[in-house]
């Protein structure tokens, strides 16, 4: 839910740092992710939807990359 408020706010430090902390305590998966910014798309919007996902990507490299020399993927 957070997720979604940061984003229609357009606040770039929010969205970044609650997409990672989602995404980084797996609370939600990538894929669930990616469909979060598609759903956000459909009721706020291409250009608020397309940052998003923009961060998403972003955020799923920091993380995996995070994950790999932790070693837990």
């Amino acid at each position: 839910m957070t997720v979604t408020c940061v984003a229609f706010q357009d606040a770039p430090y929010p969205i970044m740092s609650h997409v990672y902390a989602a995404l980084k305590s797996r609370d939600l998966s990538f894929a669930e992710m990616d469909e979060l910014a598609l759903q956000f798309g459909a009721y706020y919007g291409w250009p608020k939807a397309a940052h998003l996902a923009a961060v998403i990507e972003e955020q799923k490299q920091r993380v995996g990359a995070e994950w790999e020399s932790e070693g837990q993927q």
